[in-house]
C-alpha cells in the first residue's frame, strides 16, 4: 500500500484554530510520525492493502445542506438530539433535565473547552490507542468531529440521547465518540452516521467509539452506520464494562461502503455483562470485514454475540466472532451466533465462530451457518397469497429483526426498516 498522504500542515493549522489543548497536539503530532511506519490491521479472511485510505481532502467549506427527509429523524419528536458536521453543532435540543443532573451532551470539541480534564483522563489513553495501527494513528492525527457524552453518578436517564454525525461529499471523515457512564447511572443512547450529498471520489473515513461502563452502570447503546460507496472505513469500538455494569449494543450497518469494523467489549468487572448484536446486508461489489469480540476477565462475567447479515449480488461479507475467557474469570459464559443468508450465487459469506478458553470453571458455546432463504418458508408464505419477491423480503425483514427491535428510539427503528427495505429492493 502506497503512503497515506496527509495535508499535515492544514490539519495542524484548524487544530490550533480550535485552541486544542497542547497535549491532544502532542498526540496528533507522534499520530502523524506513526502513519508511515505502523502496520495496517490485519482482518482475517481478507486483504486490505489496496484499500484507499490515502486521500484526506480538507475543505474550506463549513455549510451543509441537509435533506428534508434526514431532518425528520429529530425535529418534533421528544427525544434528545445533537446533529454534528465536523466540528459544528448544527442543530441541539435537550431536557433541562440533563443540564440539572450534570450530563454532558455535547460535541468532543466543546467538551475539551469545557470538559478538558474529564476528557484527557479518557481519550485515546486506555480503550483505543493511536499507537495500535496505521489507521488508529490516521484517526488521531486527522481527528474532525466526535461526541463527547457524560452520565454522572446515579443519574437514570428516561429519554434517550441520539447524536447524527454527517460526513458530506469528498470530505475526510475522522469521527471519535467518548462516552462515559458513571457509577450505578442508567441511559440509552442512539448513534447515527450518514452520508450526504455523495461523491465519485474515493474518501476516507475512521470511526472510533470509547465506552466505558463503569460499577452497576445499564448501558443500551445503538449504532447505525450509513456511509456511501465512495468512501472507504476503518470501524473501531471499545467498550469497558466493570463489575456489575451491563452493556446492551445494537450495530445496524447499512451504508455501501468498503468497511471493517473491529467491536471489542471488555468484560473487566465481576458479574458484568455485555450483549452485543450485528446486523447487515452487503450489496453491489461491496466488501465487509466484522471483527466482533468479546473478552472476558471478571468473574461470572456474562458475553453474547449475534451477528446477522445478508449477502447480495457479487457482495463479500464476513463475520469472526470471538469469545475470549482469560485465566481467573471463573464461571464466565461466552456465547455466540453468526448466520449468513445468501440472496445471490455471486456472494460471498463467512461466519468464524473462535472460542479462546484460558480458564476451567466456565461455560462456552457457538453457532454459525451460511445458507441460502429456507424454501419451507418460502413456501408456506408464498402459499398464503404472497409473490415471491414479497416474502423474500418478509423473511429478509425477519432475520434482521433482533437487531432492529433493540434501537431504543422509535423514529430510528422506522428509518432502519427503511434502510433495509431500499438495499433490498435495489
Amino acid at each position: 500500500m502506497t503512503n497515506i498522504r496527509v495535508a499535515e500542515s492544514e490539519i495542524v493549522k484548524q487544530a490550533q484554530a480550535r485552541q486544542e489543548p497542547k497535549w491532544l497536539l502532542d498526540l496528533r503530532e507522534q499520530a502523524f510520525q506513526n502513519i508511515q511506519v505502523l502496520p495496517l490491521p490485519n482482518p482475517d479472511k481478507i486483504n486490505i492493502e489496496n484499500w484507499n485510505f490515502a486521500i484526506q481532502s480538507v475543505s474550506a467549506d463549513e455549510s451543509i445542506e441537509i435533506p428534508t427527509d434526514l431532518k425528520a429523524l429529530w425535529e418534533n419528536d421528544d427525544h434528545n438530539v445533537l446533529v454534528l458536521y465536523k466540528d459544528q453543532i448544527v442543530y441541539q435540543k435537550t431536557e433541562n433535565i440533563l443540564e440539572q443532573s450534570g450530563v454532558i451532551f455535547t460535541s468532543l470539541f466543546d467538551g475539551l473547552r469545557n470538559h478538558e480534564a474529564l476528557i484527557q483522563s479518557h481519550l485515546l489513553q486506555r480503550a483505543i490507542k493511536s499507537d495500535t495501527n496505521k489507521l488508529t494513528a490516521l484517526h488521531t492525527a486527522c481527528l474532525n468531529t466526535g461526541a463527547f457524552v457524560y452520565i454522572p453518578k446515579d443519574v437514570v436517564i428516561q429519554t434517550p440521547l441520539h447524536i447524527v454525525f454527517l460526513q458530506k461529499g469528498n470530505e475526510a471523515f475522522h469521527n471519535h465518540v467518548l462516552f462515559v457512564a458513571d457509577t450505578n447511572s442508567q441511559v440509552s443512547y442512539v448513534e447515527t452516521t450518514f452520508s450526504i450529498e455523495e461523491t465519485e471520489e474515493p474518501v476516507s473515513a475512521t470511526l472510533c467509539s470509547e465506552i466505558f461502563v463503569n460499577n452497576g452502570a445499564k448501558v443500551t447503546y445503538g449504532v447505525i452506520d450509513s456511509l456511501a460507496k465512495s468512501v472507504t472505513a476503518y470501524v473501531n469500538r471499545q467498550a469497558h464494562v466493570e463489575r456489575d455494569g451491563h452493556f446492551d449494543c445494537a450495530h445496524g450497518a447499512f451504508g455501501d461502503s468498503q468497511a471493517i469494523f473491529e467491536t471489542s467489549t471488555h468484560l473487566f468487572g465481576e458479574a458484568s455483562k455485555a450483549n452485543t448484536r450485528t446486523v447487515t446486508i452487503g450489496r453491489g461489489k461491496q466488501k465487509q470485514n466484522f471483527t466482533v469480540q468479546t473478552i472476558h476477565y471478571g468473574k461470572h462475567s456474562e458475553g453474547f454475540i449475534l451477528n446477522h447479515g445478508v449477502g447480495m449480488d457479487e457482495s463479500i461479507t464476513t463475520f469472526n466472532g470471538i469469545g475470549k475467557i482469560e485465566f481467573a474469570a471463573v464461571k464466565a459464559d461466552a456465547q455466540q451466533s453468526s448466520k449468513m443468508l445468501m440472496l445471490s450465487k455471486a456472494a460471498r459469506g463467512d461466519a468464524n465462530p473462535i472460542l479462546l478458553i484460558e480458564e476451567h470453571d466456565v461455560m462456552a458455546g457457538h453457532a454459525a451457518s451460511v445458507g441460502k432463504i429456507d424454501e419451507l418458508q418460502m413456501y408456506y408464505l408464498m402459499s398464503r397469497g404472497l409473490p415471491r419477491e414479497e416474502a423474500e423480503r418478509l423473511i429478509i425483514h425477519g432475520f434482521l429483526a433482533p437487531v432492529v427491535a433493540e434501537i431504543p428510539i422509535e423514529k430510528v427503528r422506522d428509518l432502519l426498516v427503511r434502510m433495509i427495505e431500499g438495499k433490498v429492493s435495489r
